[in-house]
């Protein structure tokens, strides 16, 4: 045989053992339903180095504090791992809301046969070659015209060794839960009471509880400070600057 024909044949060889490797690590993206989302698996079906989120990296999901019917808000996935340098996630509301994308060339969307969406990195936004991270993925979600009290995201992430293979990479999962703004009960009243503050305010028929949110000045954002099922609430220690307001949940 010709020393071109033992060329060829190796290369032939190389490329059989070598492709496989290359799809099984899913950097153009993951298959659909792996977030780790309630009935899902997640990414350590294939990467199975590891136990799940075992490592010393985290997974984020970053958004607004609350949503409100029909609007549209922006969302990051946050992946890091000292030691990794290559990088994937997948990401799904479960059918709750619209995702759209804001980097089409780092990021994907697509519906699965269960007619859920689910937001995954493409081979450039898997970042092949950046060390440590973090590696960042951002994208535009917006609510349903009708939603419930409460939406939540999953996400699976894939810090990955850029081996070309699915070995040595370590998996997260995390999730987000965001509530429904709802609007603040109309006749709150606030009141000194030694050092504590008192609220009051009329019940609201359909409430079937209340969410009592302070913020330290104006400008500052509202932040929860109880949950309670009756009207009426005391802050035993209100910061100088406190504003206060309280919305019904339905």
């Amino acid at each position: 045989m010709s020393l071109h024909h033992n060329f060829m044949r190796i290369c032939l060889l190389v490329a059989a053992f070598t492709l496989p490797r290359m799809a099984s690590a899913s950097s153009a993206g993951p298959p659909f339903a792996h977030t780790g989302a309630p009935g899902e698996a997640n990414c350590t079906a294939c990467h199975a180095s590891f136990p799940l989120n075992s490592g010393n990296g985290s997974l984020l999901i970053e958004g607004p504090v609350e949503f409100r019917a029909g609007q549209s808000y922006t969302f990051t996935v946050r992946l890091q791992d000292p030691g990794q340098s290559r990088w994937g996630f997948e990401l799904t509301s479960q059918g709750q809301g619209l995702i759209s994308l804001l980097e089409p060339t780092r990021t994907q969307v697509g519906t699965a046969p269960n007619g859920f969406q689910y937001l995954r990195q493409t081979s450039l936004g898997s970042s092949a070659g950046t060390v440590n991270g973090p590696v960042s993925w951002t994208f535009t979600w917006t609510a349903p015209a009708s939603p419930p009290n409460q939406v939540s995201f999953w996400a699976a992430g894939n810090a990955a060794n850029n081996n070309g293979g699915s070995n040595g990479d370590y998996i997260y999962t995390t999730s987000l839960s965001v509530p429904l703004a709802l609007d603040p009960v109309t006749d709150l009243a606030i009141s000194a009471v030694g050092t504590s503050a008192v609220l009051t305010w009329s019940p609201v028929p359909t409430a079937t509880a209340y969410r009592v949110e302070t913020a330290a000045g104006w400008g500052a954002p509202w932040l929860p400070l109880a949950t309670v099922a009756a009207p009426g609430h005391t802050d035993p220690a209100p910061a100088l600057l406190a504003l206060y307001r309280v919305v019904a949940l339905r």
